[in-house]
């Protein structure tokens, strides 16, 4: 029936919500403990990282220059290995 199915679902959400709170409250506690237990950090260090993420994202390559790079290594292989 269609009241059976409506409880059934309301009561499988609220399980749901349980489950999801109580992992949530385990990571939260969980994080608390690594951060108590971590030695604090100078700013020169936390500088240091930040910079060290943004120069990784700075990195990435684009496809002109991948294009350019195979063009080069396509020239390299005609020039030196072809030549044998």
């Amino acid at each position: 029936s269609a009241s059976a199915i409506l409880s059934r679902k309301n009561f499988l959400k609220q399980q749901r919500d349980l489950i999801i709170n109580k992992q949530r409250n385990e990571r939260v506690q969980e994080l608390e403990k690594e951060t108590a237990n971590a030695r604090p950090q100078s700013a020169a260090n936390v500088a240091r990282k930040a910079m060290a993420q943004t120069n990784n994202s700075e990195k990435q390559i684009t496809n002109d220059e991948i294009e350019k790079r195979r063009i080069m290594a396509a020239k390299l292989r005609r020039e030196v290995v072809d030549k044998q």
